[in-house]
């Protein structure tokens, strides 16, 4: 067991307790990672065998290449690239060097939402402008949507550039073709802010599964959701009627009760592959005009252009994991919402399809499901380097305590001598004896001495300056009774005195301990060992002026009953964790007793082992 007076590690034992149980509960809120195979993402090669080098031309000079089946895009400098393609800041950028790359308030930086329909757009929006803890949050009013979002230092600047803070500047749901490759946002804050500036765009979005948000938006359709309001401008001009023939008439305001079969018919429905559309720079197919090129041709550019633009983006999320998307979101920004997002339950999983329909949708949206599985497997991946980051920090720590606990800074040098004094009732002249305590360094050094039996004796010259190389000498006195209340002889005793020595500003060399035995009857007196460091015992000092001699005092406090609580606390905690069950365990077949929020990953099962190790070192 531990010894007395461990109070020097009482503060580290306290915040290992903490900061590990609040980390390992905190990052079992989310969901473990769920693995992807390679062949969940299309290479490129599975592209049309006609989309060659010719078709690098269409995106924008850009050189592909395929590491473990991922494009990776590099992109070359170009002039016709506008200010805010210029400014835009990617997840890779932000990862190269995030104490320079990352999203800072207080420069002119700005957050772009691109909002896609049905993909819980609104919800993560909602929370951007109402649950993100800053120092100047964003103010919202009563029965409005809008809110102004302004930076620290600018009633005018806004930081967020979405629906709820500055509205449908760009055209209502406006794409990648719009805010991005037009360079409208940039133009927006330009004439908001009547001057130009070099802004940093971080754009951000969200994605649903193709299937799910296909037939969310047909029954929104079906309430009455036309968005004719959408511009859908590419090339400085909407498409015509020709390009993009309606689907219903306009004098009928809208396509109300319409049926599934009737809302498939129509060839030019905007639903089909709308998130590889909105996501790609449309300039690259000539816009809306289906004629202008082969279609297989059209969509393997666009798919590509999809893909691109969206490993360009800073962030985007999954509206089937919103809990792991806030996660990656305030690792990547350092934001971070008051509270937490909640996993949408889709309501089209109740909705029974046949098999022909579900294969008809899944035609309609071939690009979009290529699209989701490459998009899923790219958030995968940067979930899993956010979630190992915060581990290794976590580990780094752990390292940093274990070594502060494990190891001494400096082996103390014997500057304190004789080791033992022994005192006697019998011989009167041994009540007074010296200890000598020396400088041997090369440096000042401040001493202090103190007492287990502060009542007992009398110390002169119980703290003071030590010159380099000197040596001083420390009278003590014993003062206390020799016979107790009936005349007998005292029991033999053994207290112990204290020197610490530290040095000049105020960092502790050393501290050794010094014992005084007091023996009626000559006895030996066994010589005390010196403490280590990391045992060593914690006193207080009282200091009294009593006929021109000073008393220096001490109380041994023991703190080894609290070290032990603490020390079988942390056991404890990390016991239960051991046998908590592992997060995968939540996809079993039937329902669990165990609340899914308390399940732990693996890694957190390591780092609990971890704990556990040190804390039966120490016991």
């Amino acid at each position: 067991m531990l010894d007395g007076g461990c109070r020097r590690y009482q503060t580290i034992f306290i915040f290992l307790c903490l900061f590990g149980c609040s980390f390992l509960f905190y990052a079992s809120w989310y969901s473990e990672v769920e693995n992807l195979s390679p062949a969940d993402v299309s290479p490129l090669e599975n592209f049309p065998a006609e989309f060659t080098a010719e078709d690098e031309s269409f995106l924008d000079n850009l050189l592909v290449e395929t590491v473990l089946d991922l494009p990776k895009f590099h992109e070359k400098p170009s002039e016709a690239q506008n200010a805010m393609e210029v400014g835009n800041v990617s997840f890779d950028k932000i990862q190269s060097d995030p104490t320079v790359q990352r999203f800072d308030l207080n420069r002119s930086d700005v957050i772009v939402f691109l909002h896609i329909q049905k993909t819980g757009g609104t919800t993560f929006e909602r929370y951007m402008v109402r649950q993100i803890d800053l120092i100047s949050p964003c103010v919202c009013q009563a029965r409005r949507k809008r809110c102004r979002c302004m930076r620290p230092n600018s009633y005018k600047s806004p930081w967020l550039f979405s629906r709820f803070s500055t509205g449908w500047n760009c055209g209502l749901h406006s794409d990648w073709t719009e805010l991005v490759a037009s360079g409208c946002v940039d133009e927006y804050f330009d004439n908001r802010e009547h001057r130009h500036v070099a802004r940093r765009y971080f754009i951000t979005t969200f994605l649903r599964e193709p299937v799910s948000r296909f037939i969310s938006e047909f029954h929104h359709v079906r309430r009455g959701a036309t968005w004719l309001a959408s511009r859908h401008l590419c090339n400085g001009r909407s498409p015509t009627a020709e390009e993009l023939p309606p689907c219903f008439e306009r004098s009928q305001h809208g396509w109300k009760d319409v049926t599934l079969d009737a809302f498939l018919a129509c060839s030019s429905n905007l639903a089909f592959n709308r998130q590889t559309r909105m996501l790609a720079d449309l300039r690259l197919v000539h816009c809306y005009n289906r004629s202008a090129m082969d279609m297989d041709r059209r969509d393997a550019i666009m798919l590509l252009s999809a893909k691109r633009n969206l490993l360009k983006m800073a962030f985007f999320g999954l509206q089937d994991e919103m809990r792991r998307s806030q996660y990656l979101f305030e690792r990547t920004f350092g934001l971070h919402f008051t509270k937490p997002m909640v996993d949408l339950k889709s309501r089209t999983d109740s909705i029974q399809l046949t098999d022909e329909q579900r294969r008809q949708v899944e035609a309609v949206n071939r690009l979009d499901l290529d699209l989701y599985r490459f998009a899923k497997r790219v958030f995968n991946e940067r979930f899993n380097h956010a979630k190992q980051q915060d581990i290794l920090l976590l580990l780094f720590i752990i390292w940093i305590i274990n070594n502060m606990m494990t190891t001494s800074t400096e082996t103390p040098l014997t500057v304190v001598f004789p080791d033992s004094l022994e005192m006697s009732a019998s011989n009167r002249e041994s009540l007074s004896q010296m200890l000598t305590v020396c400088n041997p360094y090369d440096v000042p050094l401040h001493y202090k001495v103190l007492c287990t039996a502060p009542n007992m004796y009398v110390v002169d010259g119980a703290s003071g300056r030590l010159k380099p190389r000197i040596c001083s000498q420390v009278h003590i006195h014993r003062i206390g009774p020799v016979t107790d209340k009936n005349g007998a002889p005292l029991d033999p005793s053994t207290d112990k005195f204290r020197v610490e020595v530290k040095k000049m500003d105020g960092v502790k060399w050393k501290a050794e301990k010094r014992q005084v035995g007091f023996d009626q009857q000559q006895q030996a007196v066994k010589k005390l060992t010196a403490c280590e460091q990391r045992n060593r015992c914690s006193a207080t000092v009282d200091s009294q002026t009593t006929g021109g001699n000073r008393r220096s005092s001490i109380r041994d406090d023991d703190d080894s009953a609290l070290c032990n609580f603490l020390l079988t606390t942390i056991s404890i905690i990390c016991l239960v964790i051991l046998l908590t069950p592992v997060s995968v365990d939540c996809q079993a077949e039937g329902p669990s007793w165990y609340p899914e929020w308390l399940r732990v990953s693996l890694p957190q099962k390591l780092i609990s082992a971890y704990v556990l190790g040190i804390a039966f070192y120490k016991i």
